[in-house]
């Protein structure tokens, strides 16, 4: 008897549990609108991620699905004008959900994206974009173009990715593979790690507590500067031939230089020759290749 309660109640347990989830299904919803080709695509999100792909015509397709919690507090927002196309998040309480937006656009297409904590994620699409996000992480893959990212916190990932990128942290890693570009990249409190990338103009890689690392695919024709406070950094030129002229800065009592070419000629530098700098120019004066690590090591690899 004992037995028969015990099943009966997991079998109440379970019908509940399914009625429960066939609920909370049903109160998803979901907007798909088709928009002609603008130049400017501009979303303002508060914690919707949002992915983009490229559009197989020249319309704009949107899809915004969503479950909120109190479903009348949210309006997801769609104006057009001749020349642009604006996305909003519009809450008029405070509340609590999910947002997921897939826009498809066409490219070319200007993108500016504003978010306070959603992520933001674009694949095999060539345009001007622009993310600026409080929390949110930004992916991007197989694209190209005039790309800036700003976050706050969150992390930034690039893959197969061309174009002139800026990309800047104040606590979020940056990982960068397989991309010629022109880079200007920078984090407060995260790693940089940059592998298989060529450059296309002179370039910066700059961190104040974590690491650097920058793996080229061929001798950069362009200045380069990787700089890091308390972490190290690591220049890796994959079997490339080795040129320029190099400027290599450690802290003088706390950093080692590693390259596979002597330095033979050290100075001192900073308040207090707090600075030990080692200097030398290999086959030609160009490149100027400048890293600096204020309590770590740096290594250059053949």
């Amino acid at each position: 008897m004992k037995k028969a309660i015990i099943v009966g109640l997991m079998l109440c347990f379970i019908a509940i549990s399914c009625k429960t989830v066939e609920t909370q299904e049903k109160k998803f919803s979901e907007i798909t609108k088709t928009f002609s080709k603008k130049d400017v695509v501009n979303m303002n999100f508060v914690s919707g991620d949002c992915k983009i792909i490229k559009s197989e015509s020249d319309n704009i397709n949107v899809t915004v699905s969503y479950r909120i919690k109190d479903e009348n507090s949210f309006e997801p927002q769609m104006n057009e004008s001749d020349n642009s196309l604006t996305l909003t998040e519009l809450f008029k309480v405070s509340t609590s959900g999910e947002i997921k937006w897939k826009i498809s656009i066409p490219a070319g297409t200007k993108i500016n994206f504003n978010s306070a904590s959603g992520d933001f994620k674009l694949n095999d699409l060539s345009a001007e974009i622009v993310v600026n996000t409080a929390s949110g992480d930004a992916v991007i893959e197989n694209s190209g173009g005039n790309i800036k990212i700003n976050t706050a916190s969150g992390d930034i990932k690039l893959l197969n990715t061309d174009g002139n990128l800026k990309f800047s942290t104040a606590s979020g890693d940056i990982v960068i593979n397989n991309s010629k570009s022109s880079f200007k990249i920078s984090t407060a409190s995260g790693d940089i790690k940059a592998s298989n990338v060529a450059l296309t103009d002179k370039s910066s890689f700059n961190t104040a507590s974590g690491d650097v690392g920058v793996g080229l695919t061929s001798s950069p024709d362009y200045d380069i500067s990787i700089n890091t406070a308390s972490g190290d950094a690591i220049l890796n030129y994959n079997g490339n031939p080795i040129s320029g002229h190099f400027e290599l800065t450690v802290g003088r009592n706390s950093g080692d230089i590693v390259a596979p070419f002597k330095l033979d000629n050290e100075t001192e530098t900073g308040n207090n020759h707090s600075k030990k700098v080692k200097k030398i120019t290999i086959y030609k004066e160009t490149p100027i290749i400048k890293i600096s690590s204020a309590s770590g090591d740096i290594t250059v690899n053949k």
